[in-house]
């Protein structure tokens, strides 16, 4: 009872699930909050572990059975950034190396958090997750739609996802939606009213990794729908799509269409070399992270001198503009190659894509819908080389735990 900061009827809430609540609500909506946010959390922790006779977890057999699906990926994490600190053994950019590992340190800190303290069912992170979700999509509509009566940030009609790079505001809004399609006995109006504002958050975001992972989620999320006989939302589902033939809608999304043309001209036309647009830049970065992987297949050049390696290969090949630019691979399987070798290619695996294929054999559609969101979107943006994506990763693990911790609440 003294752990509770508030008491109502029904519930109590401790002071720990406002932080995780508060940490989740601001993840969509300002991520370098998150670190400090993270800290107060495990200070709390500690502070109930030396004052408060709270029992900490030193059996990893126990850690396996409460995170059951999420064990491997976790233990990944970890071993990934281990990886970076034997790199940085052979590498002669310090300064950056040590940069890039302390960018990386959340995928140390979270699991060893998870293994000392087996959190579950919390559910108020759950719906502060989504409340943030949809209420930055509300300011980023007003900020894009209304520029001449909010000066907060540059007045501009071309970037919708002001506050965080489109790549990852689509991913946290595709991580949404797996809370609205998976979320057991979620409220129908819930279900109604959010779905076509993250959906359209995502269309207007302009990001083709965006967009592409909304049909994935989707359809995933119908699936799993069908499976559970939610029968008027898969109706809603299905009928959805029409309202864009219906409704005036299609001038809103020409620039993310018209950003779906251009890879197809990357394709067919010869590209100049110097140029730093999207999919001439992914092509060109692409051939150089090749280029150096074959000259370190099985270390990699370190951990400190991946962007000094590839940007003196993309000056060689003659890619000036993304050189000038600094351009990391735009895949974070070739980035990690490059940097850190096989071993951390393999550690990478863990928590992606032999994630994706356990939770296939496991027929758990919701830890499977994540990984292959994830998994999709490392194909096309170094999405573990900043911050934003490490905590769309690191959080939306324990988002997924929560949800299915809850799920298992609900549904006995």
């Amino acid at each position: 009872m003294e752990n509770n900061l508030f008491t109502f009827s029904k519930f109590k809430i401790r002071f720990e699930d406002l932080l995780w609540f508060s940490l989740f609500f601001f993840l969509p909506i300002q991520p370098k909050w998150i670190t400090l946010i993270f800290i107060l959390i495990f200070l709390v922790f500690m502070v109930r572990v030396l004052f408060k006779d709270q029992k900490i977890n030193t059996r990893f057999s126990t850690f396996k059975q409460h995170y059951g699906g999420l064990t491997y990926p976790l233990v990944g994490m970890f071993l990934f950034e281990v990886m970076h600190f034997i790199g940085m053994l052979y590498s002669d950019n310090q300064g950056f190396g040590w940069f890039d590992v302390s960018v990386k340190i959340m995928f140390m800190l979270v699991p060893l958090y998870l293994f000392f303290h087996l959190v579950s069912h919390i559910s108020w992170a759950i719906w502060g997750f989504l409340g943030g979700c949809i209420l930055i999509v509300f300011i980023n509509a007003l900020w894009y739609f209304y520029p001449d009566y909010f000066h907060v940030l540059e007045a501009d009609r071309i970037t919708f996802s002001k506050l965080i790079h489109r790549t990852y505001f689509g991913l946290l809004l595709n991580m949404g939606l797996i809370f609205l399609f998976f979320k057991h006995r979620i409220p129908l109006g819930v279900f109604i009213l959010g779905f076509p504002i993250l959906a359209l958050g995502i269309m207007l975001s302009m990001s083709k990794a965006a967009v592409i992972s909304l049909i994935l989620v989707s359809l995933f999320g119908v699936v799993h729908l069908i499976l559970r006989k939610k029968w008027i939302l898969v109706a809603y589902m299905t009928l959805l799509p029409l309202l864009y033939f219906i409704l005036p809608v299609d001038q809103l999304f020409q620039s993310t269409l018209g950003r779906f043309q251009s890879v197809q001209e990357v394709k067919l036309h010869e590209v100049d070399k110097s140029s730093v647009e999207s999919n001439a830049a992914r092509k060109f970065t692409w051939h150089a992270s090749q280029e150096v992987i074959k000259e370190h297949p099985i270390l990699g050049v370190g951990t400190g001198d991946v962007k000094d390696k590839l940007t003196q290969k993309q000056i060689d090949l003659g890619y000036l503009g993304i050189a000038k630019e600094r351009l990391n691979s735009h895949n974070q399987y070739l980035n990690t190659w490059i940097s850190i070798g096989l071993f951390g290619l393999f550690f990478l695996s863990m928590f992606t894509a032999v994630a994706s294929l356990s939770s296939l054999i496991k027929k758990n559609g919701l830890y499977l819908t994540f990984f292959v969101l994830i998994s999709f979107n490392a194909l096309f943006e170094s999405i573990f080389e900043v911050q934003a994506g490490i905590y769309a990763f690191c959080f939306g693990l324990c988002l997924i735990h929560f949800i299915h911790q809850d799920n298992t609440i609900t549904t006995r």
